[in-house]
């Protein structure tokens, strides 16, 4: 339900919006809606120095331990590259 909310919200005020679910993320892409992932926002800020490695990895164990956030082991090793 809350991704529908957010799609709509996305879509009429033409905003970009951060999602992982993929059913979620099928249907957004078929409604033209700009979507980010966690990991691609994550892999930005590193890129543009926004957060540093330390913060990523924080911000890493957080979602695992709190969000229980499953990253595929493939994309955690990337985020972690320094």
């Amino acid at each position: 339900m809350c991704e529908i909310v957010s799609m709509a919200f996305a879509k009429q005020n033409n905003a970009t919006l951060l999602i992982d679910d993929r059913q979620a993320l099928q249907v957004a892409k078929k409604e033209k809606i700009e979507t980010y992932t966690l990991p691609v926002l994550i892999q930005y800020c590193k890129e543009e120095e926004i957060i540093n490695i330390n913060e990523v990895k924080e911000i890493i164990k957080l979602l695992e331990l709190k969000d229980h956030y499953k990253f595929q082991q493939d994309v955690k090793n990337e985020l972690l590259k320094v």
